[in-house]
């Protein structure tokens, strides 16, 4: 299966840059502006997808920016603990329930999510193959839990995330 979409080296490859061009554009100080790498789950409209963008929190609110300069879809909403999603092919819907959600990464770990936390892990400095295009999520679920496993496959794209800087592999 060959991608529609072309991978282009991460133009915001460093947390300077992106806190330099997002709070300038912002009228905020970068002192007023922090910036953590971030692996999330969300939904796009269609499926459940991931997402690897910048988080920046500011003294107002959050905002997710990308690491390349192709454009996000509009309708990614990351998930929370809590959340579900239920679809047909005419519409969509979301609700609330009390499962716990769980999140394996490619490489086996579990990472656990409860009330209203989003799926969302940091991604340390030092971080060896972490997919940088959006890849395909398998949701299971039990009485209590809700599973989001990371499908990874020939066509996902790689980055690392080390010395400081985004850099594709």
């Amino acid at each position: 299966m060959k991608r529609k979409i072309n991978h282009y080296p991460p133009a915001y490859n460093t947390p300077e840059i992106v806190k330099n061009v997002f709070c300038g554009l912002q009228g905020f100080k970068e002192n007023e502006c922090s910036v953590v790498l971030l692996l999330s789950i969300g939904w796009n409209g269609h499926n459940y997808k991931t997402s690897t963008d910048w988080l920046i929190k500011t003294p107002e609110q959050n905002f997710a920016w990308p690491p390349s300069y192709r454009p996000q879809g509009v309708t990614f909403i990351t998930m929370q603990a809590d959340m579900k999603v239920s679809a047909t092919q005419d519409h969509w819907t979301m609700a609330r329930d009390h499962k716990t959600s769980v999140l394996i990464t490619p490489d086996g770990q579990r990472h656990k999510f409860t009330a209203a936390q989003y799926v969302a892990i940091d991604i340390k400095e030092g971080s060896l193959k972490i997919p940088y295009s959006d890849c395909r999520v398998e949701v299971t679920e039990t009485e209590t839990e809700r599973i989001y496993t990371i499908l990874t496959d020939e066509n996902t794209v790689y980055a690392e995330y080390g010395n400081g800087r985004l850099t594709l592999l």
